[in-house]
Order: structure tokens, then C-alpha cells, then sequence
């Protein structure tokens, strides 16, 4: 179960898209083909029913890794 910490938030698309500075047009985007295009990782998410949701950890997560990715 999910406590209440800002690090188990659940985020809709246009709300990750903010943390992120994406646009929810091309957080979808790689969300569909970030993995596939092989040089994106994808970005952790869920679906409640149709609903796209991304934990805020998660999305912590990717961007450190984006981060220690880009200093190698």
C-alpha cells in the first residue's frame, strides 16, 4: 500500500510532464517508444483503468539516471 510521502505520489501525465519539463505530447511519446527507439529508457508508469499514472519516485529515479548517464 502507498503512504502519503511526496516519494509515493501518483502523478497524472500532465503533472509528470511538469517535473520532467516535457510536454505531456512528448512524455507520451517516449512512454510508446522510449525503449523500443533503443537509445531512451523508458519512463515507469501504470494504468488505472485507462488512466496513465507515474509514481513520483519513479520519476526521481529516471531522472537520476538520465543525469549519471549523461556524465559518463
Amino acid at each position: 500500500m502507498l503512504d502519503n510521502s511526496p516519494t509515493t505520489e501518483v502523478l497524472d501525465s500532465k503533472q509528470a510532464a511538469v517535473i520532467l519539463h516535457l510536454s505531456p505530447h512528448t512524455l507520451r511519446n517516449l512512454r510508446c517508444t522510449g525503449e523500443r527507439a533503443g537509445h531512451i529508457p523508458a519512463i515507469p508508469y501504470f494504468r488505472i483503468g485507462r488512466a496513465v499514472r507515474y509514481l513520483r519516485s519513479d520519476l526521481d529515479a529516471y531522472i537520476q539516471k538520465q543525469v549519471e548517464a549523461s556524465q559518463r
